[in-house]
């Protein structure tokens, strides 16, 4: 199972001054059926960019993300390390609203998947929650006995707007984004070799609609995730529970469901790596929260293989049965290369 994550880019970047990644990917897909808003047969080349450097206790990193769709400054964050363990950073970066975003970021080659879970999709492709948040995150750990630790992370700052869909601050134009948001993460990670880490997780975000009967929604999100993980097999997990509280001319409305899913991965050789993941939501039906987002995945069944070509690229197959918020349900097959340099 591949190293995921923020452990793999801040990492490699940890034990030298600078370093600069590039994260290219090419990812074709076909739908069995029209969709609206999206192609029913489409190829999508990309880059990803990751910079990271250090002095002293300055710490910083950007990550931009350039596509035939979208090229967006994805994170840019100024740090000042506290203490060894504990990070304060300013400007642009992932919420710490569960595992997955946290940990896997717009690289492709880093997550075994090729799609990211339905409910922490990213704001434009059809995600409900804020995933990014321009301010303050603060960050760090806290070792225990024998070698566990507890890990945590808050974040404080401008949070999305939607207009027709959610839409995170530019912080290159500083354009964009709602107001308030706040998120914080809580985990332990034991020592124990077969376990990776669990925890839980809670956010606000105040965030302006138009073009609706309603003015603006207080959403509040809590919830909880693990990982487990040993030498062949991998399960992630991850339940949210959201409630919407509407304000504008109408009367107050409130709303709320519940979304998890459930992904396993299973290393079948040294190369190959096979997954399946179950993603689910429980009073999606009429929400009127969900309802402003016609694209959101609020039910998914996938599968599908990742092989690894060497140890620097990727060529993952993924299929899916898709239903979106829209009542739109239709099968898709994709098909990724990826790789990171150097």
């Amino acid at each position: 199972i591949p190293v995921h994550a923020s452990a793999e880019e801040e990492g490699a970047a940890s034990h030298i001054h600078g370093d600069l990644m590039l994260f290219p990917a090419i990812t074709g897909t076909h739908l069995s059926d029209s969709v609206p808003a999206l192609e029913q047969n489409e190829l999508v080349p990309e880059a990803n960019i990751f910079y990271s450097t250090e002095h002293d206790r300055m710490r910083f990193l950007a990550e931009f993300l350039l596509n035939s769709n979208e090229q967006e400054m994805e994170r840019m964050q100024l740090g000042w390390l506290v203490q060894p363990a504990a990070t304060l950073w300013v400007g642009r970066f992932h919420s710490p609203l569960g595992f997955w975003n946290t940990e896997h970021h717009h690289g492709a080659f880093m997550q075994t998947t090729i799609s990211r879970p339905g409910i922490i999709a990213f704001e434009d492709e059809g995600g409900v929650l804020p995933t990014h948040i321009a301010g303050l995150l603060a960050e760090g750990s806290l070792d225990r006995d024998h070698g566990s630790s507890i890990n945590y992370a808050f974040g404080l700052g401008q949070g999305p707007e939607m207009e027709p869909e959610l839409e995170a601050v530019n912080i290159l134009e500083l354009r964009n984004g709602g107001r308030l948001a706040a998120s914080a993460r809580l985990s332990y990670r034991p020592l124990d070799g077969s376990v990776g880490e669990f925890g839980g997780f809670a956010g606000y975000a105040h965030i302006p609609v138009a073009g609706s009967t309603m003015d603006e929604s207080d959403q509040s999100v809590v919830g909880a995730f693990y990982n487990v993980e040993t030498d062949t097999l991998r399960l992630l997990g991850e339940l949210f529970h959201v409630s919407n509280r509407f304000k504008g001319p109408a009367p107050t409305r409130h709303a709320s469901f519940s979304a998890g899913y459930l992904q396993a991965e299973y290393r079948a050789h040294a190369r190959w790596t096979l997954f399946g993941r179950l993603e689910g939501t429980d009073s999606a039906k009429n929400d009127a929260y969900l309802d402003l987002i016609k694209e959101f995945l609020n039910a998914r069944v996938v599968a599908g293989s990742r092989f690894e070509l060497g140890k620097d690229q990727a060529m993952k197959l993924e299929l899916s049965r898709n239903e979106r918020q829209d009542d739109a349900r239709f099968n898709q097959i994709s098909l990724q290369w990826s790789m990171v340099y150097p």
